[in-house]
């Protein structure tokens, strides 16, 4: 839903979906932090 709500325009195409893997990031030496949005979605940020 969220998608086609800010994307439903778009080119299928043209969207790149990305998965974080948590242990990866951190091997990185980064950290993922998982925020609530407003909308009561968890939304994760990659700091480092």
């Amino acid at each position: 839903p969220t998608a086609a709500r800010h994307y439903g325009d778009a080119d299928p195409a043209e969207l790149v979906v990305l998965v974080i893997d948590p242990s990866v990031v951190a091997a990185a030496g980064a950290e993922v932090r998982v925020e609530a949005a407003p909308h009561g979605e968890d939304y994760p940020h990659i700091y480092g």
